[in-house]
């Protein structure tokens, strides 16, 4: 009896923020879909649809292991939407296997400046239930001599049961559905994050709405087309334009909202009184309030940054951490012996995403806020007093202070969710934003 397995995919967002494969900046490695071909063939088949690997050709981790790649047609100086095999070599048991998708550049150079935007985590579901038994042979007639005939054979084995759900997950079909759907409709979210007194979210057509306090105008974005937005912790926003410059906006006492110039960025994060961004060659370039030393990072290439009250981090290329800034409470201090995907600098505590999907933090946590749950994720964000983190089943969990609610999020299901000082928001997969906690300002009440 032959059983065909399921398969589900959940894909992580360049920069540490969490939304569907094919949202990154124009021109970055996008993996949109990876799906085995045909389960009754062994081994395995693994086919990877993918954007902008234009000439140069896919290299493919399958936990952390080279797999040869086929079936690659390069096009030169492309930007659109490519397709290979890639051999498992073997039938990978029912679970959850991070796959890492990049591509070679011009003398053999992995392309490791777009951050997690080539991170995938495949799960295959269980095998399908065993079909019914089939049905009893009918009794033989009474012979001749009024002897009982043989009884009849046991029918053959039922068909097998219908493949597993993979509960929890996207099939690749509805993520590749729901990417379409968000980048074609012009309407919706397709990134959110949340500040303290406002809120920001990028559209599907690449604008940038605000809601809340508007004080110092951090809510009045300028006209243009973005790939990201972060909201700062005090009044300031900025966000990354599709070209890889930066545009800031709101209070710019300290110089928080003047980037640099002539720089082009693939990922930015806004702190309270400083910002942080990822260049290209994946160095680290820091602007405005320096006195703790949170704008001054070190000389190492990275593939993720976030700006924390005073103080910041990154996840180096080797997958360790760096973080400086101010350290009064060791949330500069991160553990050393593990390999990270994400980190997410808060006010006097950090935390990371292991590689596992597990979420370790450090710093002071009075209110439980550095003391995440069990389980795995694909995501976290640390703010304030209190942390939120994205589940492997797309439900959000948070931990910490929960005075004005910011705590306690609706049921999912998420692709990606931001934590403020004291609210929260989550993407919905149908680009609606759901937002909770504290209210005041209006800053839970998105459009």
């Amino acid at each position: 009896m032959s059983k065909r397995l399921h398969h589900a995919v959940l894909v992580i967002l360049a920069g540490g923020l969490l939304m569907p494969a094919g949202l990154a900046a124009q021109g970055n490695v996008i993996v949109t879909s990876a799906a085995v071909v045909d389960y009754s063939v062994s081994p395995y088949v693994l086919n990877v649809k993918g954007q902008n690997f234009g000439q140069y050709t896919p290299l493919v981790l399958w936990e952390q292991q080279p797999l040869a790649v086929t079936g690659f047609t390069p096009v030169p100086d492309g930007d659109g939407f490519q397709s290979f095999d890639v051999d498992l070599a073997g039938k990978p048991a029912p679970g959850s296997y991070q796959l890492k998708v990049t591509r070679t550049m011009k003398g053999g150079r992995v392309d490791n400046s777009v951050p997690g935007s080539y991170n995938f985590e495949v799960t295959i579901g269980a095998a399908g239930p065993t079909g019914p038994q089939g049905l009893q042979g009918i009794q033989g007639e009474p012979g001749s001599q009024g002897e009982q005939g043989p009884e009849g054979s046991e029918g053959p084995q039922g068909p097998a049961g219908p493949p597993g759900t993979g509960e929890g997950y996207y099939t690749a079909d509805e993520v590749d559905a729901l990417i379409a759907e968000l980048r074609t409709s012009l309407r919706g979210f397709i990134q959110v994050s949340a500040g303290v007194f406002h809120t920001c979210g990028l559209t599907s057509d690449g604008t940038v709405t605000c809601w809340g306090s508007n004080v110092s105008d951090m809510s009045t974005p300028p006209e243009g087309e973005f790939t990201q937005v972060s909201a700062g912790a005090y009044e300031h926003t900025c966000a990354l334009r599709t070209d890889g410059t930066v545009a800031c906006w709101g209070r710019n006492d300290y110089g928080e909202g003047t980037p640099p110039e002539d720089e082009h960025f693939t990922q930015l994060s806004a702190g309270q009184s400083h910002t942080c961004g990822l260049r290209t060659d994946g160095t680290v370039a820091c602007w405005g309030w320096d006195y703790r030393g949170q704008s001054t990072p070190p000389e190492d290439e990275f593939t993720q940054v976030s700006a924390g009250a005073e103080h910041s981090c990154g996840v180096r290329t080797d997958g360790t951490l760096a973080c400086w800034g101010w350290d009064n409470f060791d949330q500069s201090t991160p553990p050393a012996g593990n390999t990270f995907i994400q980190v997410s600098a808060g006010g006097t505590h950090s935390c990371g995403l292991r590689a596992d999907g597990t979420i370790v933090c450090w710093g002071y946590y009075f209110y439980g806020n550095g003391t995440p749950p069990e389980g795995t994720f694909i995501g976290v964000d640390a703010k304030g007093d209190h942390t939120c983190g994205l589940r492997s089943n797309s439900t959000v969990a948070c931990w910490g202070s929960n005075e004005r609610g910011e705590g306690t999020p609706p049921q999912g299901p998420f692709i990606q969710v931001s934590a403020g000082a004291m609210h929260s928001c989550g993407l919905r997969p149908d680009g609606t934003v759901a937002c909770w906690g504290w209210n005041d300002y209006g800053q839970s009440t998105p459009p």
